[in-house]
């Protein structure tokens, strides 16, 4: 009896550990998106974010080599540029409808093919801004832009 009060409780913690979203134990941690080495950092996280939010973050780093170096980003290409500026541009939108443009500096005048990028976009949004996480750093300036939208 014993045995199967033991079973039953561990199969009760898995099923409510999945269900709300806590982590199995021996399994590796998500890959980091942030490269280490930043020097200073400002992180704006949307306070009634839940299941939708919007989130923008700076990274300052004392030179690119993160980025030079890590084979996930990538140069901005001349055919991305204005796709690049798309995502920011949709961003700067969201920040002025939920009056948080106080927290919002980015001037997507510097984006040039000299920066790197990294994009991710939902697997089921209906178009490119409903859900993105785009990672751009600027190398004349050494910043790390992280701008997260979610609808």
């Amino acid at each position: 009896m014993k045995k199967w009060f033991l079973l039953l409780l561990t199969l009760l913690y898995s099923g409510i550990r999945g269900c709300v979203g806590l982590p199995a134990p021996d399994l590796p941690e998500a890959e980091p998106q942030i490269p280490e080495g930043y020097i200073q950092k400002e992180e704006y996280f949307d306070p009634d974010g839940f299941q939708d939010y919007t989130d923008y973050c700076k990274y300052v780093y004392s030179d690119a080599s993160a980025f030079i170096e890590d084979e996930r980003w990538h140069r901005v290409t001349e055919t991305e540029l204005e796709e690049v500026k798309g995502f920011f541009e949709d961003f700067q939108k969201w920040m002025e409808l939920e009056q948080r443009q106080e927290e919002y500096d980015f001037d997507p005048a510097c984006i040039s093919t000299e920066d790197y990028v990294r994009i991710h976009t939902g697997e089921r949004a209906r178009n490119p801004y409903d859900n993105y996480s785009v990672y751009f750093f600027d190398a004349d300036s050494c910043i790390l832009y992280y701008i997260h939208q979610n609808i």
